[in-house]
């Protein structure tokens, strides 16, 4: 199927609208129709650490062009005196807090290494290692200001060098 993003009749050159399932011409001599596309369905993973309580809607997916996550992810859930969090993650990495906070998913630590580097740069502070064997890392670029969180599908614990949070640790956060 062609990727139709200019909202013009590939036939006649007139503008398109969607009509239930399909992508019709306005223009009624010229009958060109056709299925309208539908969003990829995200990954498990992304389901899980993502769409819950993701204000952009459930079927959006969006593959991130660094990452395994989507790139149209946004934190919607508010509570009163901590402000949006991410419902999918455990106490201690689901709070967005005031400065942009974005989460990236990578299958394996070799993946993440290929788009970070944990330097001066880039300061990984807390490690996690959750009940399904997923590595999760809070961290800060205190160069730009601005807090990191990554998600690795693998356990890679021993290979980032951080203050390692217990589940104890968490069940012990507000």
């Amino acid at each position: 199927m062609e990727n139709l993003t200019s909202g013009r009749c590939p036939k006649c050159g007139s503008r398109f609208n969607q009509v239930g399932d399909n992508l019709n011409c306005d223009n009624i001599e010229c009958r060109w129709s056709q299925p309208a596309p539908t969003a990829k369905e995200p990954p498990s993973f992304v389901k899980e650490y993502q769409c819950i309580g993701c204000v952009s809607g459930g079927n959006c997916f969006e593959k991130d062009p660094y990452s395994e996550s989507c790139d149209k992810h946004c934190a919607g859930t508010l509570a009163t005196g901590i402000g949006s969090f991410f419902l999918g993650l455990p106490k201690g990495f689901c709070r967005k807090g005031e400065s942009p906070l974005k989460v990236q998913i990578f299958k394996t630590f070799s993946d993440l290494q290929k788009s970070w580097a944990y330097d001066k740069f880039n300061v990984p502070v807390w490690k996690h290692l959750n009940a399904q064997g997923h590595t999760l890392v809070r961290g800060l670029s205190p160069r730009v200001n601005t807090p990191f969180l990554h998600i690795v599908l693998e356990n890679c614990i021993s290979q980032i060098d951080c203050l390692e949070i217990t589940s104890k640790d968490i069940e012990e956060m507000d």
